[in-house]
């Protein structure tokens, strides 16, 4: 994903999109999600990409991410 497409994304939501495609996700995955901490992705995204991860600081969007991503788990 381009960094203009990502910024965007980061900007309206990302993981609203997500939200379609809750009911195909298998149920042991669900589980691995539920357990997941935010700052282990945060912490991933740093290191892997950081481009993105920067893009994310510069529109200071981590708290913004992480509350989204904690609704998120609610909803599977």
């Amino acid at each position: 994903m381009e960094d203009e497409d990502f910024r965007q994304k980061i900007q309206e939501g990302f993981f609203k999109e997500l939200e379609p495609f809750i009911g195909l996700i298998p149920e042991d995955y669900k589980s691995e999600i539920k357990k997941t901490k935010f700052s282990k992705i945060r912490k991933l995204l740093e290191k892997e990409v950081p481009t993105k991860a920067k893009i994310i600081a510069e529109l200071k969007r981590w708290q913004f991410l992480e509350k989204e991503f904690e609704r998120f788990k609610k909803k599977i």
